[in-house]
Protein backbone atom coordinates (compact mmCIF):
# COMPACT_ATOMS: atom_id res chain seq x y z
CA UNK A 1 0.00 0.00 0.00
CA UNK A 2 0.89 3.69 -0.24
CA UNK A 3 1.13 6.03 2.76
CA UNK A 4 1.07 9.79 2.10
CA UNK A 5 2.15 12.45 4.59
CA UNK A 6 0.54 15.78 3.61
CA UNK A 7 0.80 17.49 6.98
CA UNK A 8 2.40 20.63 5.53
CA UNK A 9 -0.27 21.26 2.90
CA UNK A 10 -3.02 23.81 3.41
CA UNK A 11 -3.48 26.12 0.41
CA UNK A 12 -1.98 27.34 -2.82
CA UNK A 13 -0.55 25.24 -5.65
CA UNK A 14 0.49 22.39 -3.36
CA UNK A 15 -3.10 21.94 -2.22
CA UNK A 16 -4.46 21.96 -5.79
CA UNK A 17 -1.96 19.27 -6.81
CA UNK A 18 -2.70 17.14 -3.74
CA UNK A 19 -6.42 17.30 -4.46
CA UNK A 20 -5.76 16.17 -8.03
CA UNK A 21 -3.49 13.31 -6.93
CA UNK A 22 -6.12 12.04 -4.49
CA UNK A 23 -8.76 12.14 -7.23
CA UNK A 24 -6.60 10.02 -9.53
CA UNK A 25 -5.70 7.55 -6.76
CA UNK A 26 -9.40 7.07 -6.02
CA UNK A 27 -10.18 6.55 -9.71
CA UNK A 28 -7.60 3.75 -9.83
CA UNK A 29 -8.75 2.21 -6.52
CA UNK A 30 -5.22 2.49 -5.16
CA UNK A 31 -4.76 1.17 -1.64
CA UNK A 32 -3.54 4.22 0.26
CA UNK A 33 -3.78 6.16 3.51
CA UNK A 34 -3.32 9.94 3.47
CA UNK A 35 -2.46 11.86 6.64
CA UNK A 36 -3.37 15.56 6.58
CA UNK A 37 -4.22 18.47 8.85
CA UNK A 38 -7.89 18.81 9.73
CA UNK A 39 -8.01 22.28 8.14
CA UNK A 40 -6.83 20.99 4.73
CA UNK A 41 -10.17 20.95 2.81
CA UNK A 42 -9.70 18.14 0.30
CA UNK A 43 -12.71 17.43 -1.92
CA UNK A 44 -12.62 13.69 -1.31
CA UNK A 45 -14.34 12.34 1.81
CA UNK A 46 -12.67 8.94 1.48
CA UNK A 47 -12.17 6.93 4.66
CA UNK A 48 -8.57 6.57 3.51
CA UNK A 49 -7.95 10.24 4.45
CA UNK A 50 -7.04 10.64 8.13
CA UNK A 51 -6.57 13.86 10.10
CA UNK A 52 -3.12 14.11 11.65
CA UNK A 53 -2.95 17.26 13.79
CA UNK A 54 -0.47 18.40 16.40
CA UNK A 55 3.05 19.82 16.26
CA UNK A 56 5.78 18.40 14.06
CA UNK A 57 7.01 15.83 16.57
CA UNK A 58 3.50 14.60 17.38
CA UNK A 59 2.71 14.17 13.69
CA UNK A 60 5.99 12.31 13.11
CA UNK A 61 5.14 9.87 15.89
CA UNK A 62 1.75 9.23 14.30
CA UNK A 63 3.37 8.65 10.90
CA UNK A 64 5.69 6.11 12.50
CA UNK A 65 2.69 4.42 14.04
CA UNK A 66 0.95 4.17 10.67
CA UNK A 67 4.09 2.68 9.12
CA UNK A 68 4.13 -0.02 11.79
CA UNK A 69 0.40 -0.62 11.35
CA UNK A 70 0.15 -0.62 7.55
CA UNK A 71 3.67 -1.65 6.52
CA UNK A 72 3.47 0.44 3.32
CA UNK A 73 5.83 -0.25 0.44
CA UNK A 74 6.08 3.49 -0.22
CA UNK A 75 5.79 6.61 1.92
CA UNK A 76 5.22 9.78 -0.11
CA UNK A 77 6.24 12.87 1.84
CA UNK A 78 4.16 15.43 -0.04
CA UNK A 79 5.21 18.40 2.06
CA UNK A 80 8.88 18.77 1.04
CA UNK A 81 10.51 17.19 4.09
CA UNK A 82 11.41 13.53 4.63
CA UNK A 83 10.41 11.87 7.88
CA UNK A 84 12.36 12.43 11.08
CA UNK A 85 13.42 8.78 11.31
CA UNK A 86 14.98 6.21 8.96
CA UNK A 87 12.82 3.43 7.52
CA UNK A 88 14.11 0.01 6.55
CA UNK A 89 11.29 -1.67 4.65
CA UNK A 90 9.42 1.40 3.39
CA UNK A 91 10.65 3.36 0.37
CA UNK A 92 10.52 7.07 1.26
CA UNK A 93 9.93 9.39 -1.71
CA UNK A 94 9.82 13.13 -1.13
CA UNK A 95 7.92 15.52 -3.39
CA UNK A 96 9.74 18.88 -3.47
CA UNK A 97 7.56 21.90 -4.24
CA UNK A 98 9.15 24.69 -2.17
CA UNK A 99 11.99 26.30 -4.10
CA UNK A 100 13.11 28.24 -1.01
CA UNK A 101 14.69 24.97 0.10
CA UNK A 102 17.36 25.36 -2.58
CA UNK A 103 17.51 29.14 -3.09
CA UNK A 104 19.59 31.39 -0.82
CA UNK A 105 17.58 34.05 1.01
CA UNK A 106 18.17 36.15 4.10
CA UNK A 107 14.86 35.08 5.61
CA UNK A 108 15.46 33.28 8.93
CA UNK A 109 12.36 31.15 8.44
CA UNK A 110 13.64 29.65 5.20
CA UNK A 111 17.23 29.36 6.47
CA UNK A 112 15.93 27.21 9.32
CA UNK A 113 14.00 25.02 6.88
CA UNK A 114 17.09 24.49 4.74
CA UNK A 115 19.07 23.44 7.81
CA UNK A 116 16.27 21.03 8.66
CA UNK A 117 16.37 19.55 5.16
CA UNK A 118 20.13 19.01 5.41
CA UNK A 119 19.55 16.94 8.55
CA UNK A 120 16.62 14.94 7.20
CA UNK A 121 17.67 14.42 3.59
CA UNK A 122 19.38 11.13 4.45
CA UNK A 123 16.01 9.65 5.47
CA UNK A 124 14.67 9.89 1.91
CA UNK A 125 15.35 7.26 -0.74
CA UNK A 126 14.33 9.46 -3.66
CA UNK A 127 12.93 12.85 -4.67
CA UNK A 128 10.19 13.91 -7.07
CA UNK A 129 10.33 17.25 -8.90
CA UNK A 130 8.11 19.13 -11.34
CA UNK A 131 10.96 20.36 -13.58
CA UNK A 132 14.55 19.49 -14.47
CA UNK A 133 15.58 22.98 -13.41
CA UNK A 134 14.41 22.40 -9.84
CA UNK A 135 15.94 18.92 -9.76
CA UNK A 136 19.34 20.29 -10.77
CA UNK A 137 19.15 23.20 -8.32
CA UNK A 138 18.17 20.89 -5.46
CA UNK A 139 21.07 18.51 -6.07
CA UNK A 140 23.50 21.41 -6.44
CA UNK A 141 22.34 22.79 -3.08
CA UNK A 142 22.55 19.39 -1.37
CA UNK A 143 25.62 17.87 -3.09
CA UNK A 144 25.88 14.99 -0.62
CA UNK A 145 22.35 13.88 -1.49
CA UNK A 146 23.00 11.19 -4.10
CA UNK A 147 19.48 9.77 -4.39
CA UNK A 148 17.07 8.65 -7.08
CA UNK A 149 15.38 11.59 -8.74
CA UNK A 150 12.17 11.68 -10.76
CA UNK A 151 10.98 14.61 -12.87
CA UNK A 152 7.24 13.99 -12.97
CA UNK A 153 5.18 17.16 -13.54
CA UNK A 154 1.47 16.67 -12.92
CA UNK A 155 -1.56 18.95 -13.19
CA UNK A 156 -5.26 18.62 -13.96
CA UNK A 157 -5.58 19.39 -17.68
CA UNK A 158 -9.03 17.84 -18.14
CA UNK A 159 -10.52 20.01 -15.40
CA UNK A 160 -9.14 23.19 -16.96
CA UNK A 161 -10.26 22.22 -20.45
CA UNK A 162 -13.78 21.48 -19.20
CA UNK A 163 -13.94 24.83 -17.43
CA UNK A 164 -12.69 26.64 -20.53
CA UNK A 165 -15.46 25.06 -22.61
CA UNK A 166 -18.01 26.09 -19.98
CA UNK A 167 -16.73 29.67 -19.78
CA UNK A 168 -16.55 30.06 -23.55
CA UNK A 169 -20.23 29.19 -23.76
CA UNK A 170 -21.21 31.88 -21.27
CA UNK A 171 -18.83 34.80 -22.00
CA UNK A 172 -18.95 36.98 -25.11
CA UNK A 173 -15.34 38.15 -24.88
CA UNK A 174 -12.57 38.69 -22.37
CA UNK A 175 -12.30 41.90 -20.37
CA UNK A 176 -9.51 44.29 -21.31
CA UNK A 177 -7.72 43.89 -18.00
CA UNK A 178 -4.75 42.20 -16.36
CA UNK A 179 -4.93 39.63 -13.59
CA UNK A 180 -2.36 38.27 -11.16
CA UNK A 181 -4.03 35.45 -9.22
CA UNK A 182 -1.40 34.60 -6.66
CA UNK A 183 -0.72 34.78 -2.94
CA UNK A 184 1.63 37.73 -2.24
CA UNK A 185 4.64 35.72 -1.02
CA UNK A 186 7.93 37.66 -1.30
CA UNK A 187 9.12 36.09 -4.57
CA UNK A 188 5.76 36.82 -6.24
CA UNK A 189 6.88 40.47 -6.54
CA UNK A 190 3.60 42.24 -5.73
CA UNK A 191 5.28 45.51 -4.62
CA UNK A 192 7.14 45.79 -7.93
CA UNK A 193 3.93 45.14 -9.86
CA UNK A 194 2.14 47.86 -7.87
CA UNK A 195 5.06 50.22 -8.60
CA UNK A 196 4.53 49.53 -12.29
CA UNK A 197 0.80 50.22 -12.09
CA UNK A 198 1.44 53.55 -10.35
CA UNK A 199 3.92 54.46 -13.09
CA UNK A 200 1.45 53.47 -15.81
CA UNK A 201 -1.26 55.64 -14.23
CA UNK A 202 1.17 58.57 -14.02
CA UNK A 203 1.73 58.21 -17.78
CA UNK A 204 -2.02 58.37 -18.42
CA UNK A 205 -2.51 54.62 -18.89
CA UNK A 206 -5.44 53.38 -16.82
CA UNK A 207 -5.75 49.63 -17.24
CA UNK A 208 -7.52 47.46 -14.62
CA UNK A 209 -5.48 44.98 -12.59
CA UNK A 210 -7.00 42.20 -10.46
CA UNK A 211 -4.97 40.82 -7.55
CA UNK A 212 -5.66 38.38 -4.71
CA UNK A 213 -4.22 39.82 -1.50
CA UNK A 214 -5.70 38.25 1.68
CA UNK A 215 -6.28 39.93 5.04
CA UNK A 216 -2.99 38.84 6.58
CA UNK A 217 -0.97 41.20 4.35
CA UNK A 218 -1.96 44.59 5.87
CA UNK A 219 0.89 46.62 4.35
CA UNK A 220 -0.05 45.57 0.81
CA UNK A 221 -3.75 46.08 1.51
CA UNK A 222 -3.04 49.59 2.75
CA UNK A 223 -1.02 50.38 -0.35
CA UNK A 224 -3.75 49.08 -2.65
CA UNK A 225 -6.33 51.19 -0.81
CA UNK A 226 -4.20 54.33 -1.26
CA UNK A 227 -3.76 53.57 -4.96
CA UNK A 228 -7.50 53.06 -5.37
CA UNK A 229 -8.11 56.42 -3.67
CA UNK A 230 -5.98 58.04 -6.39
CA UNK A 231 -8.15 56.45 -9.06
CA UNK A 232 -5.73 53.68 -10.05
CA UNK A 233 -7.94 50.79 -11.25
CA UNK A 234 -6.83 47.94 -8.99
CA UNK A 235 -9.36 45.36 -7.78
CA UNK A 236 -8.36 43.20 -4.85
CA UNK A 237 -10.37 39.97 -4.83
CA UNK A 238 -8.90 38.89 -1.50
CA UNK A 239 -8.38 35.20 -0.80
CA UNK A 240 -10.25 33.20 -3.45
CA UNK A 241 -10.95 29.50 -3.90
CA UNK A 242 -9.76 27.54 -6.93
CA UNK A 243 -13.05 27.86 -8.81
CA UNK A 244 -13.03 31.66 -8.47
CA UNK A 245 -9.34 31.84 -9.41
CA UNK A 246 -10.01 29.95 -12.63
CA UNK A 247 -13.09 32.05 -13.48
CA UNK A 248 -11.23 35.33 -12.89
CA UNK A 249 -8.28 34.15 -14.96
CA UNK A 250 -10.56 33.29 -17.89
CA UNK A 251 -12.31 36.68 -17.76
CA UNK A 252 -9.05 38.58 -18.25
CA UNK A 253 -7.51 39.21 -21.64
CA UNK A 254 -4.04 39.46 -20.05
CA UNK A 255 -2.36 37.57 -17.21
CA UNK A 256 0.88 38.93 -15.77
CA UNK A 257 3.41 37.01 -13.65
CA UNK A 258 6.37 38.96 -12.23
CA UNK A 259 7.31 36.01 -9.97
CA UNK A 260 11.03 35.23 -9.67
CA UNK A 261 10.74 31.55 -8.78
CA UNK A 262 8.21 28.75 -9.11
CA UNK A 263 8.25 25.01 -8.54
CA UNK A 264 5.93 24.58 -11.50
CA UNK A 265 3.77 27.69 -11.87
CA UNK A 266 0.21 26.45 -12.07
CA UNK A 267 -0.92 29.99 -12.90
CA UNK A 268 1.16 29.89 -16.08
CA UNK A 269 -0.56 26.70 -17.21
CA UNK A 270 -4.00 27.98 -16.25
CA UNK A 271 -3.55 31.25 -18.16
CA UNK A 272 -2.31 29.37 -21.23
CA UNK A 273 -5.14 26.82 -21.25
CA UNK A 274 -7.79 29.45 -20.59
CA UNK A 275 -6.79 31.50 -23.61
CA UNK A 276 -5.15 34.51 -21.96
CA UNK A 277 -2.25 36.51 -23.31
CA UNK A 278 0.60 35.81 -20.91
CA UNK A 279 3.28 38.28 -19.77
CA UNK A 280 5.94 36.71 -17.55
CA UNK A 281 9.37 37.03 -16.01
CA UNK A 282 12.21 36.27 -18.43
CA UNK A 283 13.53 33.47 -16.20
CA UNK A 284 14.33 29.81 -16.98
CA UNK A 285 11.53 28.33 -14.86
CA UNK A 286 8.99 29.90 -17.24
CA UNK A 287 10.30 28.31 -20.43
CA UNK A 288 10.25 24.82 -18.90
CA UNK A 289 6.47 25.21 -18.56
CA UNK A 290 5.19 27.58 -21.28
CA UNK A 291 6.22 29.75 -24.18
CA UNK A 292 4.74 33.09 -23.02
CA UNK A 293 3.35 35.91 -25.14
CA UNK A 294 5.88 38.43 -23.80
CA UNK A 295 8.62 38.57 -21.13
CA UNK A 296 10.19 41.26 -18.94
CA UNK A 297 12.79 41.75 -16.21
CA UNK A 298 10.75 41.02 -13.05
CA UNK A 299 12.78 43.11 -10.58
CA UNK A 300 12.36 46.26 -12.66
CA UNK A 301 9.04 48.16 -12.52
CA UNK A 302 9.96 50.16 -15.63
CA UNK A 303 10.48 46.91 -17.57
CA UNK A 304 6.98 45.83 -16.54
CA UNK A 305 5.61 49.20 -17.64
CA UNK A 306 7.24 48.80 -21.06
CA UNK A 307 5.87 45.26 -21.41
CA UNK A 308 2.33 46.37 -20.57
CA UNK A 309 2.55 49.30 -22.99
CA UNK A 310 3.77 46.98 -25.74
CA UNK A 311 1.01 44.44 -25.03
CA UNK A 312 -1.69 47.11 -25.21
CA UNK A 313 -0.36 48.51 -28.48
CA UNK A 314 0.35 45.26 -30.33
CA UNK A 315 -1.22 41.94 -31.23
CA UNK A 316 0.50 39.27 -29.14
CA UNK A 317 0.54 35.55 -29.84
CA UNK A 318 -1.22 33.18 -27.45
CA UNK A 319 1.12 31.28 -25.09
CA UNK A 320 1.94 27.64 -25.71
CA UNK A 321 2.22 24.93 -23.06
CA UNK A 322 5.49 22.98 -23.39
CA UNK A 323 5.38 20.75 -20.30
CA UNK A 324 3.69 17.33 -20.25
CA UNK A 325 1.35 15.94 -17.61
CA UNK A 326 2.91 12.77 -16.13
CA UNK A 327 0.31 11.87 -13.51
CA UNK A 328 0.16 8.26 -14.76
CA UNK A 329 3.93 7.84 -14.47
CA UNK A 330 3.83 9.40 -11.01
CA UNK A 331 1.25 6.92 -9.75
CA UNK A 332 3.14 4.01 -11.30
CA UNK A 333 6.27 5.20 -9.46
CA UNK A 334 4.41 5.43 -6.16
CA UNK A 335 2.52 2.17 -6.40
CA UNK A 336 5.10 -0.58 -6.48
CA UNK A 337 4.03 -3.94 -7.83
Amino acid sequence: MLLIDAGNINEGGGFVLLDYLVEKLNERNVDYVLLKRSYCPLKSNSAKIINNDGNFLVRQLKIRGWIRKCKPKTLLCFGNFPVLFPTNKTDVLCYIHNQHLFEDTNDWHFWRRRMMMKLLVRNAHGFIFQTNLNKDKFHAYYPNCVKRSFVLPFFDLSNLEAKRAKFEGSHAEKKRQFSYISLPIVHKQHPVLLDAWEALFAKGISIPLEVTIPENYPALLDRVAKMQAKGIPIVNLGKVNFETAIAKTFESKYCIFPSTMETLGLGLLEASLLGCLLLTSDLPFVTEVVKPSLTFKPQNAEAIVEAVEFALANDLTKPLMVITNKIDELIETLVKK
